[in-house]
Parts: structure tokens; C-alpha cells; sequence
């Protein structure tokens, strides 16, 4: 799940409020204060700008894009990257995960997780039955022992995050602040969409943001 880390003592320091929305980014008050994934190397960035194209439609969506590169400091290679430069001070934000953000706030890090209330885009971590499997009587067994919620709440000793109905917040998540209702902050991806325009996106991307 996207969310932004933000370092408070370094906003603190430069008399910057804590920015609550993706629009809130493109507040030249930002200006140089912003690191963020490129989507080209990276999943997470790429989770992003699309689900904001998603959200705001390719036309707005790449106005947008545009209006936020004039914050960003610099694109980095990896999701976590711009997590780990705003708990140190290098930056004062990192649009990162919503994992990357607790485990800093576990860590003791300054760090305030901010999920953005206009389009937290995410993905889904999921299990299958292959169909060349050799084994098929055991995954099937093994594939029906991760559904319940017994095994979904194991799930939250090792995930931040876990989207099953029913199960607790994970202990990191409480402690982060993240909403107990995930449905209230997600923006409906639609994953296949999302996967079939990845190729002319990121070329769009590169032409007009690549740096």
C-alpha cells in the first residue's frame, strides 16, 4: 500500500505542515523536499502513478505527474530508497510503502505514516495451484490451510499488512496509526488494466518525467 514517510522533525525544522494528499505534494513548499520511486526500476513506483492515471484519468493523471516532478527531488531505483532518505533527514519526504513507514516507526525513527486519501494504490501478494504442479493433492491442502483466519492471523507476526476480513491490525500497523477499514483508504486498482498498459505507461513516463 503506498504511503508517504515523513520525517516530522525535518518538517518541523523548516515550518512545513504534514502533507495528508498526492495534490498536497505538488505544494511548492515541497519543493526539493520529495523523493520518490521511479516506476521504470521499480514495482512501487509503478504501483503509484498508476493507480493515480487510474484515478484522476490519463489526461489529468499526467498533469498531475508532471506538476508533482517539480517537487521531486530525485526518482530513486528501489521502493524503500525514499523511505529510508526521509527517516534519516536527507529528505524530509519518501514516497514509499506503508511497510517501509512502520518498520521506521518501529525502528524509532521521526517518522509519521501518511496514507494518501486521494488514491493509495497497492498490489496483492497471492497463492495458486499450478496447473503443471506434480503435486496437486498437497498444494491443494496446503493452499486451503492459508485461507482461514487461524493462519491469517500468524500472517500479521510477519505482515504489516494482511486484508482478510475479521483478522487484527498487526501490531505494526497499530502502532504506525493505519485505518483498521484498508477499504476506506484503497483505490480500486484494477490490477489487469494496470498490467496491460505497464509497457506504454512507463514510455509515456520516460518521455515526459525520465530523469
Amino acid at each position: 500500500m503506498a504511503a508517504f514517510c515523513v520525517n516530522t522533525e525535518a518538517l518541523k525544522a523548516k515550518n512545513l505542515p504534514v502533507p495528508a494528499t498526492w495534490q498536497d505534494l505538488t505544494n511548492p513548499i515541497y519543493k526539493g523536499e520529495v523523493v520518490m520511486p521511479n516506476p521504470v526500476s521499480s514495482g512501487t513506483g509503478y504501483l503509484q502513478i498508476a493507480a493515480l492515471l487510474q484515478s484522476k484519468g490519463d489526461e489529468k493523471g499526467w498533469e498531475f505527474l508532471k506538476s508533482l516532478d517539480g517537487n521531486i527531488a530525485q526518482y530513486t531505483k528501489s521502493g524503500s530508497r525514499p523511505c529510508k532518505a526521509a527517516r534519516t533527514g536527507e529528505y524530509a519526504i519518501g514516497v514509499s510503502l506503508a511497510f517501509a513507514a512502520m518498520q521506521s516507526i518501529e525502528e524509532g525513527y521521526p517518522v509519521k505514516m501518511v496514507i494518501p486519501s486521494d488514491g493509495a494504490g497497492y498490489d496483492l501478494e497471492a497463492s495458486g495451484l499450478m496447473a503443471a504442479s506434480k503435486n496437486k493433492v498437497d498444494a491443494k491442502r496446503f493452499l486451503d490451510w492459508t485461507l482461514p483466519n487461524s493462519a491469517a492471523t500468524l500472517y500479521t507476526k510477519y505482515k504489516e499488512i494482511v486484508t482478510t476480513p475479521g483478522v487484527e491490525q498487526s501490531k505494526a500497523a497499530k502502532l504506525a496509526g493505519g485505518p483498521a477499514d484498508l477499504s476506506s483508504v484503497l483505490f480500486s486498482v484494477d490490477f489487469a488494466k494496470s498490467a496491460k498498459e505497464r509497457d506504454a505507461i512507463l514510455e509515456t513516463w520516460q518521455k515526459a518525467i525520465g530523469r
